[in-house]
């Protein structure tokens, strides 16, 4: 019996290209969860060429209820394309919205139900984060988070610049889907880093929430962030950040004139 949309609670977001060592342990890791809602996963395959589309379909065939890939011909991230917002985002079904890219996995079956259970219970947050480790030749570390222990359960975006945090991990993150009240404006699709337009349209209507665990691992060296050029990265967050300003009502226009004009600040984003 088919699940009906209404009844799906958190939509996971999965993209991938050419990660067929790695996504089956993700995929694995995001089925694990335990929690007393319905959830799908939302995979997002990049014209992969190395077996992961094989792969996916697999766990499609068998799981067709939760697992919903769609599957490129031509890559995307190449025209500078994300998929988060072309692709995923619009058809997400769930009240919630978490991402965990294709060679990133979980570590916490309790991590889907511990979010929800706080966005739930703290009104004024429409983001949660936790800590990850990092996976970098093999070893295991801590994420570059400074000061998690201090950071408080629930803060905003003024604290996170006064304290100069790090990004969240994006595999760590869980944000509420009305983030995006009305469609998404096309100069979305060409935004890098999707999880940097995310945290800030969080941050223009909500609170962010901090769940002092350790719940999933990045897979350091592998994603877009580690094998993509940096000077791209800052080239384009530098044009997209003035459309994502006027899309806030300018809420942040004293730090995107400040802070994002120097490179020297920006490097603690990324």
């Amino acid at each position: 019996m088919e699940v009906s949309d209404k009844y799906i609670i958190v939509s996971v977001i999965c993209k991938t290209y050419n990660q067929v060592n790695y996504i089956q342990q993700t995929l694995d890791s995001i089925l694990s969860q335990k929690a007393d809602f319905y959830f799908e996963i939302l995979v997002h395959d990049d014209a992969s060429t190395d077996g992961t589309v094989e792969v996916i379909k697999e766990y499609q065939e068998k799981y067709p209820l939760i697992i919903k890939p769609i599957f490129e011909v031509k890559n995307q991230y190449s025209k500078s394309i994300n998929s988060h917002f072309k692709n995923s985002i619009p058809r997400a079904k769930g009240k919630f919205i978490a991402l965990c890219d294709g060679d990133d996995y979980w570590i916490d079956t309790a991590k889907l139900q511990m979010q929800v259970d706080f966005l739930e219970t703290h009104l004024k947050c429409g983001y949660v984060y936790t800590k990850n480790l990092v996976l970098c030749k093999g070893a295991i570390s801590h994420s570059r988070s400074l000061n998690t222990d201090d950071i408080p359960n629930i803060f905003d975006f003024n604290y996170f610049m006064q304290y100069k945090l790090k990004m969240p991990g994006a595999l760590s993150i869980m944000f509420k889907r009305d983030v995006f009240t009305d469609s998404i404006p096309d100069f979305f699709f060409f935004f890098i880093r999707g999880d940097w337009a995310i945290f800030i349209l969080s941050c223009a209507k909500y609170k962010i929430g901090f769940i002092n665990k350790y719940t999933c691992v990045y897979r350091q060296g592998i994603g877009i962030t580690s094998t993509g050029n940096l000077e791209r990265l800052h080239k384009n967050s530098l044009k997209i950040n003035r459309q994502l300003n006027k899309a806030t009502d300018y809420k942040f226009t004293y730090w995107f004139d400040g802070y994002l004009k120097k490179k020297k600040n920006l490097t603690y984003l990324y």
